[in-house]
């Protein structure tokens, strides 16, 4: 049970990376790095994106299973946690990415207005919110009844990833962000959270 929740949550989190944004360019910038590792795959169709994504996951599953592979039970409320905090998250991702619509885009760029409506009322970086929530769950799908190497090393690789995503796309977005809307930036931040646990 644990590694079919696993491969579903895996495999929503690689079919959003798959999925491209509403607006694909007609050349990719060489200075965008994203735009051309991902150029190829997203002008796939969508039952391509699809395989390629279970392809990814199952690979993932294999490594994951040979690096951290240990056959003990979970209890059934663990798993049904791990699910729907990865759930939830993959759900606020794709709304975001909705309310985003054409602004949507795996670069960093300023919307051409700032948003307020659907998750954007209540956070400033719902989408972020979404991945790491995404994350967390899977990550609970792989911690509990383990061995005792697994959950440091998951906790680290969750923390790791938090703490990369925000330097490198968070903050210099704020920064785009605080130089196009200036005080208008600092309102919206003041009168919503951050990602999750922070308030502004």
């Amino acid at each position: 049970m644990r590694l079919l929740l696993t491969f579903l949550l895996v495999f929503l989190a690689y079919l959003d990376i798959c999925t491209p944004p509403t607006r694909l360019p007609d050349e990719v910038d060489g200075a965008d790095a994203v735009g051309a590792a991902m150029d190829g795959l997203w002008r796939l169709t969508p039952a391509q994106q699809a395989l390629a994504a279970a392809a990814a996951t199952a690979a993932n599953m294999v490594w994951c299973r040979f690096a951290f592979g240990d056959h003990r039970k979970m209890p059934a409320t663990w798993c049904a946690a791990g699910l729907l905090v990865g759930l939830s998250g993959w759900a606020l991702r794709q709304w975001s990415k909705a309310v985003l619509a054409d602004s949507f885009s795996y670069q960093i760029s300023a919307p051409p207005s700032l948003l307020s409506g659907g998750p954007y009322t209540y956070l400033v970086h719902p989408g972020y919110s979404g991945i790491y929530l995404h994350l967390a769950g899977a990550s609970m799908l792989n911690m509990g009844g383990s061995k005792w190497l697994r959950v440091p090393v998951t906790v680290a690789t969750v923390a790791l990833a938090v703490a990369v995503g925000g330097k490198h796309r968070v903050a210099p977005e704020e920064r785009l962000l605080q130089s196009q809307f200036g005080d208008a930036w600092a309102a919206h931040v003041q009168a919503r959270w951050r990602l999750l646990a922070y308030p502004a």
